[in-house]
């Protein structure tokens, strides 16, 4: 058999089975419990259920088969079957109200017995009990503040309806059962309804009390027992009402709806009159913004305007300049073409200034006419041809249709496929880029493709390169040249066609700019049409035309020059410029007089400066990838490169741009146009001034009166150097390599060091060292000539002689009888020099 707990809670006084399915359970607290031992449930019957007393001490079954229990407060008996309980008390003839525990037993006459704190009671259990009927219940007395109610609404049978005002909320309502033989058995409940949670239980006692009752309705329902203690079904009910104060009437609510309403209606009218007073200054401030954005970006417009004529006018001016003050007889042809071409790439940009202008003034003006638009667009990528084979780009053109005939105005249809050509071909740097230009035809329109695997365009950017003045982030991160109308002109143009222009994403990398013309001339309305616009324009004209002088002007300057051939020892110049006419005439102003190499972006500059490290640097600051100022920085900032002077070039004004120049350390900067001998005097300048500083320790070993200075970095190397070549004077055949290893620095670097800071070789450097020391020897000493070259580490008398001539100007006799014995410390070293340096 196994064994369950069960957790009861209370402790268990007595335990009596009923059946295999119920077993009684008397508890000291909690009553009478019924429990299942099969399902293990249990339920409890107390004081609410009829029970005299929550303390059942014993339980005994008498032969009727009704279960009889003694409590703290009487005896009950409980039917099983009905589950009727039936209570009594010291008024039914007990010796008192209080039993005890373990203080019962069933007689063998089935009389039971329990025993009492005053003896004990003997129950015949074949006597039924006497059956009480329910008294009635009534109300005596109601008390409000502690002040007896008006009686006039008492009848004998209660009160109607109890309504109080909110400040007379504490009441005292007294009761009472009808029931006059045993009123000391009836036990009464009651229950605030809409304020109690449960009902009070209060035995014998008749009274109810209420106290700070909040406003509402209630209903006070009052229940008692019969003598036999069994509680009535049936209640008697008081309906009370509580009175708001006035300031929660409904009066008063509505008061305060009216009130919230205007409030609202007040803080909404103000809401909205902010909103409309933040709204017209946020329109105000926009318009500020916008209007100051479009001056940004004009003077940025009118800038990079400037610029662009800046370029063709050096090239312009200076050839002009050479042509009438020059001393040769024979004018240049190469530089009369020259003249040409910048002079009609000023006209072009004249022109689209113009365009620009009549496009914004005469918006909706329109020259139709019926032109072929193959032909046309034929002609308008010819003008590239050029252009894409200097860039090493794949230029392709492909059509659908030999022939197509459509309604446009010519001139403004040309602009618009010159300016997306160009700006493809602008945006394809690299080698081996792609663009094409593909036209086809539906039912209804005419659709021109200009494609490109460049740089592309950014998503962000779709929607406002077609602005007027806007430029791309990537376009001024990269300094691209640009004005900000192209696209523009482009979308204008295109619109008035009735047309539609859009940039999409080339698969393959680049972007995809689409026009779309409708064919027919319904669209045009009332506009008239001219037959007599199928010829060229003029800007067209212009176009092919400066194509073929840009040719013939970019062969006759990039003709070698030989004359670097016929100069010794000549300085290099590195010129870095993104425009080749610039770039070509710097190079043939420099070469009588420098060896000259080109490069058409910093970054191949950067590779040819690693391989040969020029003289000087003239780099223009608007260029590709990598600017002026960016490429003067990355030099000033390479230890084995700072020292070559820089000049940068400009068709800006801005002093702004020229103080980011100096504090990336370019050592001159000059604004386009430029004068040649203005250039060329700055040029001669740096390098004079570069020599001086390179002849500075040469200088320095056998005289005290230079006066240039070098850092604390080359001074400590310098001496560490002199330092070795004067320990090493004896060893003849001493060379860099044995220098290099006393100095625990590899050959290139030794080399790169003393040529960077002296300009001379190592074994020149390492010759003077040694002639110092003759020279000092001869001075102080009374040694012979011979004597003294040879503790100088010269072997060779000859080879000797020979370069101390060409070093003091005097042969060693003459040096040693003019300065011997002479104590001008202007000529006399001491030893100390190298360590003061």
């Amino acid at each position: 058999m196994k064994k369950k707990e069960i957790d009861v809670k209370y402790p268990v006084r007595s335990v009596i089975s009923i059946s295999k399915t119920k077993i009684l359970a008397g508890t000291e607290g909690g009553g009478l419990m019924i429990f299942n031992p099969q399902t293990s449930t249990k339920r409890f019957l107390t004081q609410r259920n009829g029970l005299p007393n929550n303390s059942v001490l014993n339980i005994v079954k008498d032969n009727q088969g009704a279960f009889w229990g003694s409590t703290y407060n009487g005896i009950f008996t409980y039917n099983a079957n009905s589950g009727k309980i039936t209570s009594y008390h010291d008024a039914d003839g007990l010796q008192s109200n209080q039993f005890n525990y373990n203080a019962a037993l069933k007689l063998s006459t089935g009389e039971i017995v329990f025993g009492g704190i005053k003896g004990f009671n003997i129950i015949d259990t074949k006597i039924s009990s006497q059956i009480h009927d329910f008294p009635k219940l009534v109300i005596t007395s109601i008390k409000v503040n502690n002040k007896v109610y008006d009686q006039s609404h008492l009848t004998s049978f209660g009160i109607d309806k109890l309504k109080l005002p909110y400040d007379e909320s504490m009441l005292n309502i007294d009761f009472a059962a009808l029931e006059y033989s045993l009123p000391e058995k009836i036990s009464y409940a009651y229950f605030l309804e809409g304020w109690d949670s449960q009902w009070h239980y209060v035995d014998n006692v008749r009274s109810a009390n209420y106290s700070r009752i909040t406003e509402g309705d209630y209903v006070l329902k009052i229940k008692s027992t019969n003598a036999e203690g069994i509680w009535s079904t049936k209640s008697i009910s008081l309906p009370i009402t509580i009175l708001p104060p006035w300031y929660r009437t409904g009066l008063a609510y509505f008061i305060y709806f009216l009130a919230f309403c205007f409030i609202i209606y007040m803080v909404d009218k103000y809401q909205r009159e902010r909103e409309k007073l933040k709204y017209e200054v946020q329109l105000s401030q926009n318009l500020a913004k916008q209007e100051k954005e479009l001056n940004e970006k004009k003077i940025t417009f009118f800038t990079n305007i400037s610029h662009e004529f800046r370029s063709p006018l050096t090239m312009i001016i200076n050839p002009l300049k050479d042509i009438i003050y020059g001393t040769d007889q024979q004018i240049d042809p190469g530089a009369i073409e020259m003249v040409y071409s910048n002079s009609r790439r000023l006209l072009s940009l004249v022109d689209q200034l113009l365009l620009f202008r009549k496009t914004e003034t005469e918006t909706g003006k329109l020259k139709i006419g019926q032109i072929d638009i193959v032909e046309l667009a034929k002609e308008v990528f010819s003008c590239f041809v050029h252009h894409a084979k200097t860039k090493k780009i794949d230029y392709s053109f492909s059509i659908s249709e030999e022939r197509l005939l459509v309604y446009v105005d010519r001139e403004k249809i040309e602009m618009a496929l010159f300016n997306l050509i160009a700006n493809a071909l602008k945006f394809t740097e690299k080698e081996n880029g792609k663009v094409a230009v593909n036209l086809r035809c539906t039912d209804t329109e005419v659709i021109i493709k200009v494609i490109d695997n460049g740089e592309g365009v950014l998503d962000a950017d779709k929607d406002k390169i077609f602005n007027l003045f806007y430029q791309s982030n990537n376009n001024i991160k990269n300094n691209r040249k640009g004005f900000g109308i192209g696209l523009y002109l482009v979308k204008q143009f295109v619109t008035q066609h009735h047309g539609a222009v859009s940039c999409l994403d080339n698969k393959n990398g680049g972007a995809i700019f689409e026009v779309k013309l409708p064919l027919g001339k319904k669209h045009f309305g009332d506009i008239e049409i001219r037959e007599d616009l199928s010829d060229r324009t003029l800007f067209l004209e212009e176009a092919l035309e400066d194509t073929v002088i840009q040719e013939n002007v970019l062969q006759t300057i990039n003709e070698p020059e030989n004359g670097n051939d016929l100069i010794k020892d000549a300085k290099s110049i590195l010129v870095v410029d993104d425009n080749a006419q610039i770039r070509n005439y710097l190079k043939r102003i420099l070469t009588p007089k420098y060896h000259v190499t080109l490069a058409e972006n910093a970054e191949t500059a950067l590779t040819i400066i690693k391989k040969v490290q020029p003289d000087l640097i003239i780099s223009d600051v608007v260029m590709g990838e990598m600017n002026g100022v960016a490429f003067c920085k990355h030099i000033k900032s390479d230890e084995e490169l700072k020292h070559i002077p820089v000049i940068l070039l400009t068709g800006g004004t801005s002093e702004d741009v020229k103080l980011k120049g100096a504090e990336v350390g370019a050592d001159d900067y000059i604004t386009k146009p430029f004068d040649n001998e203005y250039l060329l005097a700055r040029i001669s300048g740096i390098l004079t001034r570069r020599d001086s500083e390179q002849n500075y320790l040469l200088n320095s070993v056998t005289k005290k009166d230079a006066s240039l200075k070098l850092s604390d970095e080359d001074k400590k190397l310098i001496e560490r150097i002199v330092e070795v070549i004067d320990a090493n004077l004896d060893v003849e055949n001493f060379n860099v390599h044995d220098l290099a290893f006393h100095l625990g620095m590899s050959y290139s670097l030794v080399y790169k060091k003393i040529k960077k800071i002296t300009g001379k070789s190592v074994s020149e450097f390492t010759r003077n060292v040694r002639l110092r020391k003759v020279a000092t020897l001869l001075i102080t000493t009374d040694l012979q000539i011979s004597q003294a070259a040879s503790i100088a580490g010269f072997g060779d008398i000859k080879y000797f002689r020979k370069h101390f001539q060409q070093f003091y100007n005097l042969n060693p006799s003459e040096f040693k009888k003019k300065y011997q014995n002479v104590k001008d410390n202007k000529y006399i070293l001491n030893e100390s020099f190298w360590k003061s340096t």
